[in-house]
């Protein structure tokens, strides 16, 4: 049932009411129906909250019914009596008073707490996106570190072993200058060992973390079984 439908049974069923109070009541849940769209809440819900429009059309005619009966018995009184009525009336909007103006109090306190929801979230989807981007931009630095380092570590190591190898053939001609190229080898291969010691750590690092995975999926298994 949509809001229309209910709102066209429960003026069908309030018919033998004089026309503005029937305006009256229409307002009202209408007024009310925006109230609880504005909560977040839709048709249906706000529906089932409010019930069968045939059970709130009786009521609402007995409540009338009652009153008109009530100033029917005063009106035969004095006028002490229809100022009484008067006082009764003010008595019964003032009830009404403040539970509408309650619920729109409540409705734009919804509306700034909604408001502050979605800032929030647009800020936490901004430091998301900035994080993503370091996370990206550090990724791809770390991956030109690595480079250099292959590329410096294969340059000494290749250029050491190359002085290495030269050095046996000068050594036969001049042994202080095979020497001296024995000795540049050595620090380069040893610049090329420390340029490579990244990939060795990084290497060893990934074989115990795939041991321990396997270990640790090694002993679920053997606890499935049990």
């Amino acid at each position: 049932m949509t809001k229309y439908e209910w709102e066209t049974e429960l003026k069908k069923c309030i018919y033998r009411l004089p026309p503005e109070e029937i305006k009256r009541v229409m307002e009202y849940y209408s007024e009310l129906f925006e109230d609880h769209i504005e909560r977040g809440k839709n048709e249906t819900q706000i529906i089932n909250e409010f019930g069968n429009p045939v059970d709130v059309a009786f009521k609402i005619l007995s409540e009338y019914d009652a009153e008109v009966g009530a100033k029917s018995d005063m009106s035969d009184g004095t006028a002490a009596s229809k100022k009484e009525l008067d006082i009764s009336d003010k008595q019964a909007e003032a009830r009404v008073a403040p539970t509408v103006a309650a619920e729109k109090a409540i409705s734009v306190e919804n509306k700034y707490d909604g408001r502050a929801a979605d800032v929030k979230q647009k800020r936490d989807n901004a430091v998301k996106r900035r994080s993503s981007i370091g996370k990206t931009a550090g990724g791809i630095f770390k991956t030109i570190g690595y480079v250099l380092l292959a590329v410096i570590a294969v340059a000494f190591l290749g250029g050491g072993a190359y002085s290495v190898i030269v050095s046996f053939g000068v050594a036969a001609k001049s042994a202080g200058a095979g020497l001296v190229h024995m000795s540049m080898g050595a620090v380069m291969i040893g610049i090329g060992l420390l340029s490579a010691l990244p990939f060795a750590v990084k290497f060893l690092g990934n074989k115990q973390a795939d041991m321990l995975a396997s270990n640790v999926a090694k002993e679920n298994g053997n606890e499935d079984k049990n």
